[in-house]
């Protein structure tokens, strides 16, 4: 069973995406901010970091939170979530795949039934960082 590590502020949002997810046949490791996410990537073994692009005020976003879990798990894909129009609008150098928010749960459970079904279909973990 592929372990993601969902990191969303929203607390109605985490729940309606973890229940999604485990109904999807994963086991989730939900976390609140960055911080907390830190200690779920040093107590778990992850197979997809899955975030929020911006957290709570005086909390390191999603993209440094992805750095640092590439740091202690390599081997890690990573996808964004943001209430950002313009974030998604503009594209960017995101090392992953970026959702807005509210984020079409189908269009979801398909990416990341595809980042998995390749993953295991070459035998090898999944991609990590784009560029690599």
């Amino acid at each position: 069973m592929k372990t993601i590590l969902l990191v969303e502020d929203d607390a109605t949002l985490r729940h309606a995406i973890d229940r999604n997810l485990t109904d999807a046949g994963y086991r989730v490791v939900a976390a609140e901010d960055t911080m907390a996410a830190l200690e779920e990537i040093s107590a778990h073994e992850i197979d997809l970091l899955l975030t929020d692009i911006v957290m709570p005020p005086g909390k390191p976003h999603g993209l440094a939170l992805a750095r640092m879990a590439r740091i202690r798990q390599p081997g890690a894909p990573v996808m964004f979530m943001t209430g950002y129009h313009d974030v998604v609008a503009q594209g960017g150098d995101f090392p992953g795949k970026v959702f807005q928010k509210p984020v079409d749960i189908d269009v979801l459970l398909e990416a990341i039934g595809e980042l998995f079904g390749a993953s295991e279909a070459a035998g090898q973990s999944a991609p990590g960082f784009a560029g690599e």
